[in-house]
């Protein structure tokens, strides 16, 4: 197997532990903005390679069944196809070391250029599930393509599983990142209300400057704020 592994020296920071949580949860730095990528050059490869990656707080994803990255979509993408075994179109991200049983909020990318062509209304849209939960319908953009709330399973893991539903561009990753989140399941209910909601949830949402880990460096846009870059994307709830 092909392994990269990429290790992002970021800080890894405390919010404070919910007052609502009986437990020692602390939560995590939550991390909205798009400042790192999976890869910045064009690569191909067989789609069973398994890539590992370090992400903010410290998790670790393992990503298979794309069969190449893409200067373009910051990451990978399905070139030919994507497949998982004998499952045409599919591939699959893994988050680990996180705490069984645990929450966490997660953000996921999946980018694409305004001028990259695509086969019409709804080619940019694909599937996602989240530990084998409902579809989630995924659009390709600028925007974060979904983010939502997760938990972990007994072995400290939590499974995203994507379908390529597209001819034109084929479905990418671009990159993922994941919180621990304390006594709340919303981002309303969470300590501080210090996250934005997108455009597809409980109306206009909520935002705390300052305490959301907003980068300096944003592959989309920089100078924009942390509500603009946080509160976009599709609202994907609870798995």
């Amino acid at each position: 197997y092909y392994t990269a592994t990429w290790t992002w020296l970021l800080a890894l920071g405390a919010l404070g532990a919910s007052s609502t949580d009986a437990s020692t949860c602390i939560p995590d730095k939550d991390h909205v903005t798009f400042q790192s990528a999976f890869s910045t050059i064009d690569t191909r490869f067989p789609a069973d390679d398994v890539h590992t990656f370090t992400i903010q707080n410290g998790y670790t994803v393992t990503v298979t069944g794309f069969d190449s990255t893409r200067a373009i979509g910051y990451g990978f993408r399905c070139f030919d196809h994507c497949q998982l075994g004998e499952e045409r179109n599919k591939a699959r991200a893994t988050a680990s070391g996180l705490e069984p049983g645990g929450r966490y909020r997660y953000r996921l990318w999946q980018w694409r250029e305004f001028e990259e062509p695509s086969s019409g209304k709804g080619s940019l849209d694909n599937s996602l599930y989240v530990n084998g939960g409902e579809e989630i319908v995924t659009t390709m953009g600028y925007d974060t393509a979904a983010y939502g709330y997760a938990t972990a399973t007994a072995e400290g893991t939590i499974e995203f599983l994507f379908e390529d539903t597209n001819l034109v561009p084929r479905m990418g990753f671009s990159w993922i990142v994941l919180a621990r989140v304390c006594g709340c399941t919303t981002d309303r209910e969470c300590p501080g209300g210090e996250l934005c909601e997108g455009m597809s949830t409980e109306g206009e949402g909520v935002c705390t400057p300052g305490a959301a880990e907003c980068a300096d460096v944003d592959h989309r846009v920089d100078g924009s704020t942390c509500k603009s870059l946080a509160g976009s994307g599709t609202y994907a709830g609870n798995a």
